[in-house]
C-alpha cells in the first residue's frame, strides 16, 4: 500500500515538472519574439531619425543688398552664401555650418585677411523665429526642428548694438582699423567732414556711419538720420533747418529729433559760415552728430569766422592713395562674383584674373592724373563696379567704359590741368598701355581700332610746338597754362577799358546787357570746346 502511494506522488511530480517546462519554453519563445519585434521597430525609428538629421539648409547673411557702394538700397535683403548639410538637429551643428560657410565666403573675398573678419564676427544665427548666439551654446542646447521646407539659416554679424564694426566693415569693404577710426572720431568730436576725390563712396560711407551711430546710442525715435543735399536747397532754407535741429539735444530723445545729420555736397558752399553760426556749436555740446561730405579738399585763405567754425569739425581726408583703399576694387568685384555664383553657375577663374587686371588699369590711370594734374583729379573705383560677371560680356562693357567715360574724363582733366612741372614727364598713350596688356585677345591689330586713343595732340592747346621733337609733353602743358593765363589777363584789361569809357550813369543800364552777352559767349565757347574735343576723339579712333 505504501509503495503504491509513493509511485503516485512521483508521477504527479513528473507531470508538474513537464507542465512547468512547457510554460517556461512558451514564455521564452514569446519574449524572444517580442524583443525581435521591438528591435525591428527601434531600427526603423533609428533609420528614420538618421534620415531626418541629415538636412540641407541654405545659409544667408542678414542685412545686405547686392548693389554698388555708391548707391543705397531701398530695402535690405538676405544674401545667400551657400547650401550646407547639417548632421544632428541641434544648434551646435547649425552654428558650425554657419561659421564654416562664412569663413569660406570671406576667403573668396579677402584671401589675405585684410578686413580682419572671420568666425568671431558672427553675433548669432536665426532659424525660423529662434535666434541663437555662440555664448548661449554653453547651456543646454534645445533641438532645432530642421526640415527641407523650413526657413534658411541666417547669419547676423556684430553691429553697433554690440559695439562692434564688423557689419560695417563687410558693408563698406574697408579695413576694420580705418572704420573704427572714423567711428571714434565721430563719437569724440561729434562733427566730421569727409573730403576727397570723387568716386570713392564718401556719401555711402557717411550714410553707413550714421546708421552705425544710431545703433550704438540705441536711438529709438524717428527719423533717426536726416540728409541734406546742399545742391537741392537754398542756403537760407538750409541754415534755418539746421538752426532748428541744432537746438535739440540727443540726450532728450524727443520725437522728430534726428540723432545724425548728413550734409552732402559741401563743396558747393564757399564756407561753413554760410549755414552754421558759431553760437550753435558752442552752446550745445549734446547737439545731433553731423557728418559732412565734400568732393574736394578745402584750401585757404580762410576767414577768421570760418577758422573759428573749423575748430568744431574734424576734417578727414579720403584719397585713392590711402592704404584702406588699396584693393577695394578687387574686393568689391570678388564679393559680387561670390554672390552671383550662388544664383548662377559662373566660372570664376578667368574673372579673377580680369579683376586683377582692372585694378592695375585703375592704378595706372591715377598715376597719369597725378603726374599731369592736381591731386583732386583722380578716378574712383566706382567706375568699374558695374563689371558684368561674364568674361565674354565684360569685354564689350570695358570698351564702352573706356571710350565714353575714361578717355573723355582724361581729355578734360589734362586740358584743364594747372600743375607746375619741376621735371620733364614723357607722355605715353594710356590706350597703348591697355592694348599691350589686353586680357581678352593677344591680337593687337584687332583690339586697337576698337579703343579710343589719347594722343599728345589731343591735350595740347598750342599745336605749333608739336612740330619740334625736342618739346616734351610737360612743356606743352606749361604752354597751356600760359595761354589760359594770357586769355584771362586780356579779358580783365578789356573790362577795365570799357568801364573807363562808359560813364557811370550809362554803366548801370548797360550792365545787364553785358552780362547777357557774356553768358551767350560762354555757352558758345562751351559748345565749341565740346565740338573740338569730340573732333579730337573722333580722329583718335
Amino acid at each position: 500500500m505504501m509503495k503504491m502511494i509513493c509511485w503516485r506522488e512521483q508521477v504527479v511530480s513528473l507531470a508538474n515538472q513537464q507542465t512547468t517546462g512547457e510554460v517556461t519554453e512558451n514564455s521564452s519563445t514569446e519574449s524572444s519574439e517580442r524583443l525581435e519585434n521591438l528591435y525591428k521597430l527601434h531600427k526603423v525609428k533609428h533609420d528614420d531619425t538618421d534620415d531626418e538629421d541629415v538636412v540641407d539648409i541654405d545659409v544667408c547673411l542678414r542685412g545686405f543688398s547686392a548693389v554698388a557702394l555708391g548707391h543705397l538700397p531701398s530695402k535690405k535683403k538676405d544674401i545667400c552664401l551657400g547650401t550646407v548639410t547639417v548632421k544632428g538637429a541641434d544648434w551646435n551643428g547649425v552654428m558650425e555650418a554657419a561659421r564654416k560657410t562664412f569663413v569660406e565666403h570671406m576667403k573668396k573675398i579677402d584671401p589675405d585677411d585684410y578686413l580682419c573678419l572671420g568666425a568671431h564676427s558672427i553675433q548669432g544665427v536665426q532659424k525660423g523665429v529662434v535666434v541663437w548666439s555662440p555664448g548661449s551654446l554653453k547651456r543646454s542646447s534645445p533641438r532645432v526642428e530642421l526640415s527641407k521646407k523650413s526657413n534658411p539659416c541666417v547669419i547676423q554679424l556684430k553691429d553697433g548694438i554690440h559695439f562692434s564694426c564688423d557689419s560695417l566693415v563687410y558693408d563698406t569693404l574697408l579695413p576694420k582699423e580705418a572704420i573704427e577710426n572714423y567711428v571714434e572720431q565721430l563719437l569724440e568730436h561729434r562733427c566730421i567732414v569727409l573730403c576727397g576725390q570723387q568716386g570713392l563712396g564718401k556719401s555711402y560711407l557717411a550714410a553707413k556711419l550714421a546708421e552705425h551711430v544710431v545703433q550704438r546710442i540705441r536711438w529709438k525715435t524717428s527719423p533717426a538720420v536726416v540728409t541734406f543735399n546742399v545742391t537741392q536747397t537754398t542756403r537760407k532754407e538750409l541754415k534755418q533747418d539746421l538752426a532748428s535741429l541744432m537746438q535739440n539735444s540727443v540726450s532728450s530723445s524727443k520725437d522728430g529729433t534726428p540723432a545724425v545729420i548728413v550734409l552732402d555736397q559741401l563743396n558747393c558752399l564757399a564756407s561753413l559760415a554760410d549755414i552754421f553760426d558759431l553760437s550753435q556749436l558752442k552752446k550745445n555740446s549734446s547737439c545731433p552728430y553731423i557728418i559732412g561730405v565734400r568732393d574736394k579738399s578745402r584750401k585757404g585763405p580762410f576767414s577768421s569766422k570760418e577758422l573759428s567754425l573749423c575748430q568744431y569739425f574734424r576734417w578727414l581726408r579720403v584719397s585713392v592713395n590711402d592704404r584702406q583703399y588699396s584693393g577695394l576694387l578687387n574686393r568689391f568685384l570678388r564679393r559680387k562674383l561670390s554672390w552671383s555664383q550662388i544664383q548662377t553657375d559662373v566660372e570664376g577663374g578667368d574673372l579673377l584674373e580680369l579683376f586683377d587686371w582692372l585694378s592695375k588699369v585703375w592704378y595706372h590711370l591715377n598715376e597719369i592724373l597725378e603726374d599731369f594734374c592736381d591731386a583732386d583729379a583722380t578716378i574712383g573705383p566706382s567706375l568699374f563696379f558695374s563689371c558684368p560677371m561674364d568674361y565674354k560680356a565684360a569685354e564689350g562693357w570695358f570698351v564702352n567704359v573706356w571710350n565714353y567715360n575714361v578717355i573723355p574724363y582724361l581729355h578734360q582733366a589734362l586740358r584743364s590741368g594747372r600743375k607746375i612741372f619741376d621735371r620733364c614727364v614723357t607722355w605715353e598713350d594710356p590706350t597703348k598701355w591697355v592694348v599691350l596688356r589686353y586680357p581678352w585677345s593677344k591680337d593687337h591689330s584687332r583690339v586697337l581700332p576698337t579703343l579710343r586713343k589719347l594722343r599728345q595732340v589731343d591735350v595740347v592747346l598750342n599745336r605749333n610746338q608739336l612740330g619740334s621733337d625736342n618739346v616734351t609733353f610737360a612743356e606743352c602743358i606749361e604752354d597751356n597754362e600760359k595761354i589760359l593765363r594770357a586769355h584771362s589777363t586780356v579779358s580783365k584789361r578789356v573790362r577795365t577799358v570799357v568801364k573807363e569809357k562808359i560813364p557811370k550813369g550809362e554803366l548801370k543800364g548797360k550792365r545787364k546787357t553785358a552780362e547777357q552777352r557774356e553768358r551767350c559767349r560762354d555757352d558758345e565757347d562751351k559748345e565749341s570746346s565740346y565740338s573740338e574735343s569730340d573732333s579730337y576723339l573722333e580722329t583718335s579712333i
